[in-house]
């Protein structure tokens, strides 16, 4: 066997990401914890389709996780958010999820989530120095309701 060698990419090639990401599936699955995340996406259009919104996420392994939530700033603090994580959230549920968790640092939402019952389980001090990156979940109960889930939801 060749020596090994240890390099750092500051970009690395896609096939290698896959590589890494294959294999530790594998080892889930190996472990009887098979991994086949479903795609969660929630947006807020326009009359012209424009993204104004939106939810960024996956569901797996009975958990919604959240991966960003993002409303444009001048549409901020009109429910819009609200309405959004709700309906990944009823989607979820229809999933057989029973938890919802992400992250959020301190300058972000993290009021806003636990307004809307989250609660923090982790914090990561001092990231970056002088703040806090928190880390939140939520129990889902089937009570995460929304007009119009599903399109035109307003």
């Amino acid at each position: 066997m060749e020596p090994l060698k240890i390099h750092i990419e500051e970009t690395p090639r896609d096939r290698d990401i896959h590589r890494v990401l294959e294999g530790l599936l594998a080892d889930h699955a190996a472990k009887g914890h098979q991994r086949a995340p479903s795609t969660l996406a929630v947006f807020l259009y326009d009359s012209e389709n424009q993204v104004l919104g939106g939810l960024l996420g996956s569901t797996y392994w009975g958990r919604l996780v959240i991966e960003k939530l993002w409303v444009d700033e001048k549409l901020r603090g009109r429910g819009y958010g609200e309405k959004i994580l709700k309906a990944a959230e009823l989607e979820a549920v229809r999933r057989g999820c029973k938890y919802a968790h992400t992250d959020t640092f301190t300058w972000q939402a993290l009021r806003f989530y636990e307004r809307l019952g989250y609660e923090q389980y982790a914090e990561l001090k001092d990231f970056p120095e002088g703040y806090s990156l928190h880390y939140i979940q939520k129990r889902l109960t089937g009570d995460e309701n929304v007009p119009s889930a599903k399109g035109g939801a307003t």
